[in-house]
């Protein structure tokens, strides 16, 4: 494998774990705001549903600690901001599987490239992921758990599972 090509399967193998890393985000931050909203609402609606219970000696004390917490989550929630982090996740996957298709084509038209077109479409493509760092700082740190995972994912959907890359 020549250099070019090694470059390119590394580029297709990492754009593909990207890909798949983005999407589980996307998917953990939407799965929070969920659970957050429902959170919200059940202690909101926790909080109301005690007014009937005021007069009891439990009822109080109840209706004051879901209060609280309603307030306290009201305020914590939007500074976490689960959704803004989905919708860039959202975007990376988005962009990363953009890339994948690109080093993919590439891959395949490989040997009808001469040297400039292929050092010009690599260009063109790693531009492409060097906009992404911009939308990647906006996450919290990389989970290296699920990295790992992701490309394992990658390794056994590619048949190289076991095999030295």
């Amino acid at each position: 494998m020549g250099n070019h090509e090694k470059y390119i399967w590394e580029a297709k193998l990492d754009a593909d774990m990207n890909h798949r890393y983005f999407m589980a985000i996307h998917e953990r931050f939407r799965e929070r705001e969920k659970r957050s909203r429902i959170a919200l609402g059940l202690m909101t609606s926790g909080t109301v549903a005690t007014w009937s219970f005021w007069n009891a000696g439990y009822g109080e004390v109840l209706w004051k600690v879901l209060s609280a917490l309603a307030a306290a989550w009201s305020v914590i929630s939007p500074l976490l901001n689960w959704s803004k982090r989905a919708e860039s996740a959202f975007k990376l996957k988005v962009a990363y599987q953009v890339v994948l298709s690109d080093y993919e084509l590439l891959w395949l038209q490989l040997d009808k490239l001469d040297e400039k077109s292929v050092l010009k479409r690599i260009e063109s493509i790693q531009k492409q992921k060097n906009d992404l760092a911009v939308i990647e700082k906006e996450l919290p740190t990389a989970d290296e758990e699920l990295i790992l995972k992701c490309q394992e994912a990658v390794e056994k959907a590619r048949g190289l599972k076991g095999k030295s890359i």
